[in-house]
């Protein structure tokens, strides 16, 4: 290739330039290699090698590009992201506000309509529910919902006009159409408690159908209805025969397992058996008060009477002993029976008082409260006292019967060790009747006494000033010849000799 003059080339520095000359006018100092660059012709070698310079940065530009252009797609699909992420809440929203709208139509329209279809024939009823269908799907197409939204909104309509019209055109079912699962269900138990199974097992399947129920629920509810059956049928046994289904409870506990209760934990197979206990103990407690009653009044005056009685009730041979035994009068004609029947009076006063049902669950010291009753008490009182019994078993035991309790406890305490008189000797008998006869006094007046309230110190007062004109001092139960001495710390004991 021929030389081209450096002349020629466009924008080539010129001789004098500056850039040649140093500036200034000044010549620079150009090494040689520099001034071999600046020689005024370039060579073939030098226009190939500018050549091959400007192909490397075409094809650098090429490469750039292709690196940026997934960066430059990434972001355009970033953004197209977040615009379909905005369409999509904005159809939610709309969709949102539109059930709402219908929810409200629902409620201000479905009432109404239940109304004034009360008592109308299925004639009239049809018709209603017709229009009223044609209006809330004129009413849906008029709502801002998405195609989806729509579609949804009129398959929950059908669902709405399928309850509506089952509360419409039949009572019965009013409870379950009221588009409720609580509902439903106690529908279905109700119809499971009343023995209507088939009714019931409609009812959930239909309710399976249109998606009010899952499988697992539907069955939950028959177990618990079977659940219920069994309850029903191990209350009739104990019912029926407590003693038997105490029995067989007491093995269920034992093993664990029951022909009548197979749906019942352990924890329900004891309460059941602790059922069944109380219910003897009941069924034992009634049939002994008939007996009381009947031989009270007269109805009953004979052994085998009451032993036909006491089987209905499976009384133990104990207790009909006792009963027979009553079927005597307690006599107090003599100075001896008197002095006995004054003395198991105050006793059995005390006992009744002091009797806590709460720590009675059995019912022992109940029946032998009752026992002492009819073997140790004249006809004519027994009833006074097995009433008494019967009001402390189901009010139970107040405060106020705790102080009565403890005080008459007392005073039983001071009369058997002899501080009201003397209970042995010549005149032990007439004293004992005598003595026995104070106490009941001081257990009615104190126990009239706690019908005003009195406070502690008060109580104290009483008992210092009553116990002191009954309270006699002798031989080895002598604390004291000093007037002023105590038996207690709360009772006041005078200085004097019977």
């Amino acid at each position: 290739m021929a030389a081209i003059p450096i002349a020629e080339i466009p924008n080539a520095p010129r001789t004098g330039d500056p850039v040649l000359t140093g500036g200034g006018g000044t010549r620079a100092d150009i090494s040689d290699t520099t001034r071999s660059l600046l020689r005024p012709t370039m060579g073939t070698e030098g226009v190939e090698a500018h050549s091959r310079a400007m192909q490397n940065l075409g094809k650098g530009i090429q490469d750039a590009s292709e690196v940026a252009a997934p960066i430059v797609a990434g972001a355009g699909l970033a953004v197209a992201a977040v615009v379909s992420d905005f369409i999509g809440q904005k159809a939610e929203a709309k969709n949102y506000d539109a059930k709402n709208q219908l929810g409200q139509f629902y409620d201000q329209n479905t009432a109404p309509l239940r109304e004034s279809m009360r008592g109308q024939p299925e004639s009239a009823i049809t018709p209603a529910l017709t229009q009223f269908d044609q209006s809330t799907r004129t009413f849906i197409a008029g709502l801002p919902f998405t195609a989806k939204g729509r579609e949804a909104a009129l398959q929950e309509h059908q669902r709405r006009m399928f309850y509506l019209g089952h509360t419409l055109k039949d009572d019965n079912f009013q409870q379950f159409i009221e588009t409720s699962r609580t509902t439903a269900q106690t529908h279905a138990d109700h119809l499971y408690d009343q023995g209507e199974y088939e009714r019931a097992d409609d009812i959930l399947q239909e309710g399976l159908q249109r998606g009010l129920f899952h499988k697992t629920e539907v069955t939950d509810i028959q177990d618990g209805a079977m659940a219920r059956h069994e309850r029903r049928a191990v209350d009739s046994f104990i019912a029926q025969d407590p003693w038997a289904a105490a029995d067989h409870f007491t093995s269920a506990v034992s093993t664990g397992k029951s022909q009548f209760a197979k749906r019942f934990s352990p924890s329900e197979l004891a309460d059941t058996l602790a059922t069944a206990r109380q219910a003897v103990n009941t069924r034992t407690r009634e049939t002994s008060n008939q007996l009381d009653q009947a031989i009270i009044t007269g109805q009953i005056a004979n052994e085998k009477s009451i032993r036909d009685l006491a089987a209905k009730g499976r009384l133990p041979e104990d207790q009909i002993r006792s009963h027979i035994t009553s079927l005597q009068d307690v006599a107090i004609d003599t100075p001896e029976s008197n002095a006995r029947y004054l003395q198991n009076q105050s006793r059995l006063t005390t006992a009744i008082e002091n009797y806590n049902p709460r720590q009675d669950p059995q019912g022992t010291y109940y029946q032998s409260l009752k026992q002492l009753v009819r073997e140790q008490i004249p006809k004519a009182e027994r009833e006074s006292l097995s009433q008494q019994i019967e009001t402390r078993r189901e009010k139970g035991m107040t405060p106020l019967d705790r102080t009565r309790a403890s005080t008459f406890s007392l005073f039983d305490a001071i009369a058997e060790g002899g501080a009201f008189g003397q209970l042995e000797g010549p005149q032990g008998q007439r004293n004992t009747a005598r003595v026995y006869a104070n106490v009941q006094n001081l257990k009615s007046e104190f126990s009239e006494f706690l019908n005003t309230k009195p406070t502690d110190a008060q109580q104290s007062q009483w008992l210092n000033e009553r116990l002191s004109k009954f309270i006699v001092l002798r031989g080895a139960r002598v604390l004291s010849k000093r007037r002023g001495s105590s038996l207690d710390a709360n009772i006041f004991i005078p200085n004097q000799e019977d």
